[in-house]
């Protein structure tokens, strides 16, 4: 990504620009449930990740420069948050992603490597334990490929180390288990 289209990442993230189907980070956030479902065209412009997108290579990415730059961007930070809420409602009232293999399960780990990278760890971990919650709730359908790649997710800030939870070691939802209290 060119500093051009950082630049117009940052300004998507803090309410001045549009995505290239036109969109404002108002629009993502307006999107219906059955929007969110039917498009995944928005996730790097919501949701971007200091690497290019394996799944589509015109997709924007960061700098770390540009991810400073919107973290330290008040509007633009609180604008991220705001559609990261929005895809906590949509996994709340949806069970469509529960399932071994999804789709949503790559959103979900750019969703916590934003978070993580754009506001802070202690908000992709909170993220985290949302998803792992329902999926705990839910009779553990997702699988483990994709739970130790939500787990994984927090590496990619440019801040630091994420924390390094205990929860790889024996298995990652038998330790939400334990942090939640969960049964058995």
């Amino acid at each position: 990504m060119n500093d051009n289209d950082t630049g117009a990442l940052h300004a998507f993230l803090a309410g001045h620009g549009t995505d290239p189907n036109g969109r404002t980070i108002e629009d993502v956030i307006a999107l219906t449930d059955a929007e969110i479902a039917a498009n995944g065209d928005f996730d790097a412009w919501a949701f971007p990740l200091l690497a290019p997108c394996p799944l589509d290579d015109r997709a924007p990415f960061l700098d770390e420069n540009a991810a400073i730059a919107i973290r330290a961007d008040e509007v633009a930070r609180d604008n991220h948050a705001r559609v990261a809420a929005r895809m906590r409602s949509f996994y709340r009232d949806n069970d469509h992603w529960l399932t071994e293999e999804h789709y949503e399960h790559v959103r979900i780990r750019r969703i916590i490597g934003s978070i993580s990278l754009l506001e802070s760890s202690d908000a992709g971990w909170a993220f985290h334990r949302f998803v792992l919650a329902r999926t705990v709730t839910s009779g553990n359908p997702v699988g483990s490929d994709a739970l130790i790649e939500w787990n994984q997710a927090h590496r990619i800030t440019a801040f630091g180390p994420a924390p390094k939870p205990s929860i790889l070691r024996g298995g990652v939802i038998s330790a939400f288990r334990r942090i939640v209290g969960a049964a058995a």
